[in-house]
């Protein structure tokens, strides 16, 4: 796991971007504190960046952010495009591209960014099936009028009110309003996409890798697999020699194929140690770990948490337990 936010490294046009392992690392960056477990942060454009005019240094993060805009005037950059910025303006973004954004004016609006943990655990378990735009390549920001903007900015801003409020609910109340947000932009942008549509060469071996990477987890869940995937496992799915693949992989999301599998994992554990009542013997066996000491040094390494810290951590809101049959 990445963990300095401040190291760089060299875009694709030669420019050094920083790369953000975590919402709480790039908000600090911004200077915004927040817990460093934070999966899940709602705020104002406004109160982020007002010191126009503008513009930030390049920089990849591993979250998603989706950002209604509804004053002002600017422009961000993903993957070396340039996209406008203005009233009306909902653009999200993937983790792994390259980004930078900036302003003439100051910009009105709300950043809502998640990780993919928290989509599992209080969105929907099946969240890349209900929202298969989720794992699109190209994510183009859309225009809308004011009438079709309003109930989209209404939904931000319940998101918002709730995320400053001290509910003890507060993360199932944000999942159930992102979950609705997430459906209307579905249904105003990407009502007809279609993963198969997207037929670069390049983008179609990401694709399927993340299409098959959330496909195995999902078994693993089920009990229809036991056995955790390789790297040359997932090259063998699409016919590609390991070498090749993991260059692929690496050079479109600016992740390896190993870090992918390992973030999977620990999102599908996050989502098992708070979603069921489970015991870690039983979350590591399912999820294809050996032994349940194997799955704690994993989860830990990547967490910083032993899974049985994160379930009784006080800074996770816990659903009620959901037993397996």
């Amino acid at each position: 796991m990445l963990t300095p936010s401040e190291l760089a490294r060299p875009s694709q046009d030669n420019q050094a971007f920083a790369i953000h392992d975590s919402i709480a690392a790039h908000y600090a960056a911004m200077g915004v504190r927040l817990r460093p477990e934070s999966d899940c942060a709602v705020h104002r454009l406004e109160l982020l960046r007002n010191d126009v005019p503008f513009e930030s240094p390049l920089f990849r993060v591993n979250y998603y952010s989706v950002v209604l805009v509804h004053g002002g005037r600017g422009f961000y950059r993903i993957d070396g495009r340039r996209h406008l910025i203005q009233p009306g303006t909902v653009f999200m973004t993937n983790p792994g591209h390259i980004k930078g954004y900036g302003a003439h004016e100051v910009v009105a609006g709300i950043m809502i960014a998640f990780s993919e943990a928290f989509l599992k655990q209080y969105v929907h378990e099946n969240i890349f099936d209900v929202c298969p735009y989720l794992i699109a390549e190209e994510t183009p920001p859309g225009q809308l009028e004011s009438d079709a903007f309003e109930p989209l900015r209404v939904i931000a801003s319940q998101m918002h009110d709730e995320f400053q409020g001290t509910s003890s609910n507060r993360q199932r109340i944000l999942g159930s309003l992102l979950f609705v947000l997430l459906m209307r932009i579905g249904e105003r942008f990407w009502s007809e996409y279609d993963p198969a549509t997207e037929s670069d060469g390049d983008t179609r071996i990401v694709r399927d890798f993340k299409q098959d990477l959330e496909s195995h987890h999902r078994q693993l869940i089920s009990g229809a697999a036991s056995e955790r995937r390789r790297v040359q496992d997932y090259a063998a799915m699409q016919c590609l020699h390991p070498n090749y693949f993991s260059t692929v992989i690496r050079r479109k999301t600016g992740k390896t194929v190993t870090a992918w599998i390992a973030e999977k994992t620990l999102a599908e554990a996050k989502a098992q140690l708070i979603r069921t009542d489970d015991s870690v013997q039983q979350i590591a066996t399912r999820l294809g770990f050996q032994d349940s000491a194997h799955f704690s040094r994993f989860f830990k390494k990547h967490a910083a948490f032993s899974p049985s810290q994160y379930r009784r951590s006080p800074c996770v809101t816990l659903p009620p337990p959901r037993s397996r049959e």
